[in-house]
């Protein structure tokens, strides 16, 4: 027999001491970790360890004695969790709350761990587990608030599920909700009306939340423009693309700067209150107006004249700056503006050809990234 087969035959032998079985783990072969797996005799730490790796841990379920260990090791998943997910660890890039088909995680964990009783394990598979309806609406009933919190920021919890969270006695639970981007209008304005100003300005953040709830929060604010516990609310509200045009129009002579920064930087901001906030006193409001997207044409020309660089640097980024605006900035002194030219993608040919003449390294070096830049440059 060879060396390996003699050492496969050790991993699947349910004799081998859990001290052999350490001394023939080898993370690098395939075959031996899997039997080890699903060895009886394979203690706990081992099985963590093994767990580390993504194609060791889609198959811990494999353990036939797996109920028996978490049984005498109730924070094993927990272990598990923290090595993986709780922690700095590569695996950890690769969850997105919501979006499974990033990390899925195994039948194995999901049916453990809903019974978990660390509330961050149940927490974990609700965030990332492709879950059926009736198991959220199970879960939206959990003890602990991180749990309901968890529930209530899924996107497939149904709405019988989010009616209930929506009155729930944690004001966090409730944020969770009036956050979901699938949280029904119903909710949403009862939501609105809550006492907490947190939860409010989170229902304001939603873009499910309609114009008419967007208006009945600004009235309650609107009375007193300088009350500074409003001004989240109001920058939320500047933020919302369903945001009433009447009520933007009075944000935007907010005396907060980042209120107006807000409805400045609104991609459904008209052009009537873009031209105002063009000629703010405050540049980081005139820049926001330089970035939006929807700023025309006219407006951007003027500023593209500020005598801020950055200013007239967010105006060369802009992808609704004409190329007669973008062939003046080209010309600019300040190099840091030639490179947001040269970085546009509406820049024309002739314009970059220019600029890749320049002496400055990273003007050269942004005409080079431009996908337009002709092979020949």
């Amino acid at each position: 027999l060879t060396k390996f087969t003699m050492t496969l035959e050790e991993a699947l032998n349910p004799n081998t001491s859990s001290i052999r079985l350490q001394e023939i783990l080898d993370f690098n072969n395939l075959p031996i970790c899997l039997a080890i797996i699903k060895n009886p005799n394979t203690p706990p730490d081992l099985l963590i360890q093994l767990a580390r790796y993504k194609k060791y841990f889609d198959k811990i379920g494999n353990n036939p004695n797996l109920e028996l260990i978490l049984i005498k090791n109730p924070n094993f998943l927990y272990d598990i969790s923290y090595e993986n997910f709780f922690t700095c660890h590569k695996f950890i890039l690769n969850i997105t709350i919501n979006r499974p088909e990033y990390f899925p995680l195994p039948n194995w964990f999901l049916e453990l761990g809903l019974k978990a009783p660390n509330f961050e394990v149940r927490s974990l598979v609700i965030e990332t587990g492709n879950l059926p309806i009736s198991v959220l609406e199970k879960m939206a009933e959990d003890r602990h608030s991180r749990v309901r919190i968890s529930v209530a920021g899924n996107i497939t919890t149904p709405t019988s599920a989010l009616e209930k969270l929506a009155e729930d006695e944690n004001n966090y639970v409730k944020m969770a909700v009036a956050k979901n981007p699938n949280t029904p209008i119903s909710i949403l304005e009862k939501l609105a009306k809550d006492e907490d100003n947190s939860i409010k300005t989170s229902v304001a953040r939603n873009p499910n939340t309609s114009s008419f709830i967007l208006e009945k929060l600004a009235d309650n604010i609107l009375e007193n423009l300088t009350k500074d516990e409003n001004i989240l609310l109001k920058r939320a509200i500047s933020d919302n693309p369903n945001t009433p045009i009447s009520v933007l129009e009075k944000l935007a002579k907010d005396k907060n700067i980042y209120v107006r920064i807000s409805v400045a930087g609104n991609i459904d901001t008209p052009t009537s209150i873009l031209e105002k906030l063009a000629e703010d006193e405050n540049i980081y409001v005139k820049d926001s107006v330089a970035k939006n997207p929807n700023t025309p044409t006219s407006i951007l020309e003027k500023l593209a004249k500020d005598e801020d660089n950055s200013i007239r640097a967010s105006v060369a980024r802009n992808l609704n700056t004409s190329i007669s605006i973008l062939e003046k900035l080209a010309k600019d002194e300040d190099n840091s503006i030639k490179t947001s030219v040269a970085r546009n993608l509406n820049t024309s040919i002739s314009i970059l050809e220019k600029l890749a003449e320049e002496e400055n390294i990273f003007v050269i070096a942004s005409v080079a990234e431009n996908q337009n830049t002709p092979i020949f440059v």
